[in-house]
């Protein structure tokens, strides 16, 4: 769990266009790219909109999964449920 959600690394990524991702041993970790439910979220997104994470502080897991994949890099529905979330919180 440490590993996983500890910074390995951060920035540009060798294949992807977000210089803002940071990464944990085998999970991305909470970041302006993808700030999940908050600080101590991991876990990843996916092609197509798809993301599931883990928040092990607040006791929470999320998962979206679209039927209706999208090829928009920026598509946002993912993270209008995570915002939507972290307002509940």
């Amino acid at each position: 769990m440490r590993d996983a959600t500890r910074v390995q690394s951060a920035g540009r990524p060798f294949i992807g266009p977000d210089p803002r991702a940071r990464w944990g041993t085998g999970f991305m970790i909470d970041s302006a790219a993808r700030p999940m439910a908050g600080p101590g979220g991991f876990g990843h997104d996916g092609m197509g909109g798809q993301l599931a994470f883990a928040d092990p502080a607040r006791r929470l897991s999320f998962a979206y999964h679209t039927a209706q994949p999208s090829n928009d890099p920026q598509d946002g529905r993912a993270e209008a449920l995570c915002t939507a979330l972290r307002a509940a919180l």
